[in-house]
């Protein structure tokens, strides 16, 4: 059997010609323009809790490679909004989150820091900005324990404003955002929809240019399409396209 000699260089991965074909053709002014205009789509607001952050750092830290949330927000599928509090209490609890999860310190906190605070936008509203059922709904958040959680109201109007899905794992918070009525399991089946694409993405390392690509494909035109294809092979573009 064939051995690869010590003096060969390595092949390029998948993901790099994939990146390669995609810049060479992106050279040309008028294309740049198109995909730019294509990429920058508006993202969709997601309000994040600090109770969903515990099992996302975790996963970040241990996993190696990015989860669906962090992955759909890179992209700028999603874009993500937290209240201060939820900074403070991630900052507060990290290092007990770590040894509750069985992660070591170092990397769970590299995996807070480095790669999922970033993409977290700090927000803040005043109630003036809701309805008067919104606000009333506020208002009993807003009431002690254990009748309502005050620490969470910045979430709750946050999510009411941005008109953004809530990702928290309260009940109470849930409740002020979409009602009393509120169905956990319904939320819990929406958010997993929500992550779905994200998941997909993740499975392999070529995840972020296979969207660029689909992204780009309507874009590319027959020229573009044989310019990347003749680049990568054909291949790609149908894994991409399916």
């Amino acid at each position: 059997m064939a051995t690869r000699l010590d003096h060969e260089p390595p092949r390029p991965s998948l993901d790099d010609l994939l990146t390669d074909a995609i810049k060479s053709y992106l050279r040309d002014a008028a294309v740049s323009r198109s995909g730019v205009d294509l990429l920058a789509q508006p993202a969709r607001p997601v309000v994040v809790d600090a109770n969903r952050l515990r099992g996302e750092i975790r996963a970040l830290a241990r996993n190696g490679y990015d989860t669906a949330l962090v992955t759909l927000a890179r992209t700028g599928f999603l874009h993500l909004f937290a209240a201060q509090h939820v900074f403070d209490e991630a900052e507060e609890h990290l290092d007990r989150w770590a040894r509750e999860t069985g992660t070591p310190l170092p990397a769970y906190r590299a995996a807070w820091v480095s790669k999922l605070r970033p993409l977290i936008n700090e927000v803040s509203f005043s109630r003036e900005l809701l309805t008067r059922d919104e606000l009333a709904r506020i208002e009993m958040l807003d009431r002690p324990h254990p009748l309502g959680d005050p620490d969470d109201v910045p979430t709750a109007i946050a999510a009411m404003v941005l008109a953004a899905p809530l990702l928290s794992g309260d009940q109470k918070a849930l409740a002020a955002v979409y009602g009393p009525t509120c169905d956990t399991a319904k939320h819990d089946a929406y958010r997993d929809a929500l992550f779905g694409g994200g998941r997909v993405l993740v499975l392999s390392q070529m995840g972020l240019v296979s969207l660029m690509l689909l992204q780009l494909l309507g874009g590319l035109g027959a020229v573009g399409i044989r310019t990347v294809g003749a680049r990568t092979g054909a291949l790609p573009l149908a894994l991409t396209a399916a």
